[in-house]
């Protein structure tokens, strides 16, 4: 029997659940995390060590093992660049998925923004910086355009 195989994009606590249930449903797991002590390799079937946001070496590792057609799922837990990973992972499987240009729009605020704008979408009123040298007066809410870490640099 071809072994079929889940990714999981992050390597961390919250991703332990997913590795857990995928192998008690029969699954192997690949986890993905550039940190080669998180505690979700401890419980891998096979460890990519490669961070979760690049998604080509990911996709050049699967190749090498000749990995493609086993792999039947990718689970992502984060809101950031993973998305984007998530999406071009599904589109090397050929499993239907976010598209990724609809992944990069819910991964980057700044392009996020002009979509909801450019739909008649409301939003709260928002200004987008290129540079972090302005002055901002108080009562604002500050958030970069893309979060590498949850809620960290807000």
């Amino acid at each position: 029997m071809t072994k079929k195989f889940v990714i999981i994009i992050g390597g961390g606590y919250e991703q332990l659940p997913f590795i857990r249930i995928s192998k008690k449903n029969g699954f192997k797991t690949i986890v993905i995390d550039r940190n080669q002590l998180c505690i979700g390799f401890r419980e891998a079937d096979i460890k990519f060590k490669i961070s979760t946001y690049n998604y080509k070496k990911i996709i050049s590792r699967l190749i090498k093992l000749n990995f493609k057609s086993k792999v039947k799922y990718v689970i992502n837990r984060s809101s950031g660049l993973p998305v984007f990973t998530a999406a071009n992972l599904y589109k090397f499987i050929n499993f239907p998925h976010t598209p990724t240009k609809s992944a990069k729009i819910l991964t980057y605020k700044d392009k996020l923004y002009k979509f909801c704008k450019e739909n008649f979408i409301k939003i709260p009123k928002t200004k987008v910086y290129q540079k972090s040298n302005y002055k901002i007066s108080i009562n604002k809410i500050i958030k970069p355009a893309i979060s590498l870490v949850g809620k960290q640099s807000v």
